[in-house]
């Protein structure tokens, strides 16, 4: 009988702790791409109805190279939001070095593709009063995929938050570029990376220090 009552004891234990360790509510990822999916799209259709012919006249003026930049931070912001969602299941594995190889990838592609003359001196490159404007816009556009995907991870198990974390911000940070590159004429590498990789860097900060503290582990 008392052998009977510890079995039955320690099963109840086990499975209170299981259910604790449990994702607050059931996921449902495919939902969640789902509707993901639909605020960029809301996004993305919606600033270019804003833009009007700027975009237009945007490619029209670099075709190649606004072209190539588009894809680069489109690659980034989609790449990284797949690994934030993988990184949501508690049984995904390390993605770490799966991240270094994309984002690797898509730098090289920049640097092969986008315009690297830096003649001119460091203001005409860099552009300041654009470059500021830039940051800014690029950060307010990253807002939506960032709220989404963190909405998504507290109803999630992530095991690793500060690596889940990493992945949201450069998600968001690149598609916030990705958004402002459509009305950018800027195609130089040395521009790119000082704002753009500044707006980038900059939510990708806030992430890694606010994220964490909200995962339900």
């Amino acid at each position: 009988m008392r052998e009977h009552q510890t079995s039955s004891s320690t099963q109840s234990l086990i499975d209170g702790l299981t259910e604790s360790m449990a994702p607050v509510a059931r996921r449902n990822p495919r939902r969640e791409a789902l509707v993901l999916g639909g605020i960029l799209f809301l996004q993305l259709a919606g600033t270019i109805a804003l833009m009007g012919t700027n975009a237009v006249a945007v490619f029209t003026h670099d075709f190649w190279g606004s072209a190539a930049k588009a894809v680069m931070f489109a690659g980034f912001a989609l790449g990284f939001a797949l690994l934030a969602f993988r990184s949501f299941d508690p049984t995904a594995p390390r993605q770490k070095n799966l991240a270094i190889a994309m984002a690797g990838a898509l730098v090289g592609f920049g640097v092969l593709t986008l315009d690297r003359n830096f003649g001119g001196g460091a203001l005409n490159v860099l552009r300041p009063a654009n470059g500021i404007q830039c940051l800014i816009s690029s950060i307010s556009f990253a807002i939506p995929m960032f709220i989404a995907l963190t909405v998504f991870m507290r109803g999630a198990a992530p095991t690793q938050p500060r690596m889940t974390a990493l992945f949201i911000g450069i998600a968001s940070g690149a598609w916030g570029t990705f958004i402002y590159a459509l009305q950018c004429p800027f195609t130089n590498i040395g521009y790119l990376a000082a704002w753009y990789g500044g707006a980038i860097a900059i939510t990708t900060l806030v992430a890694a220090v606010l994220l964490p503290r909200l995962a339900r582990w």
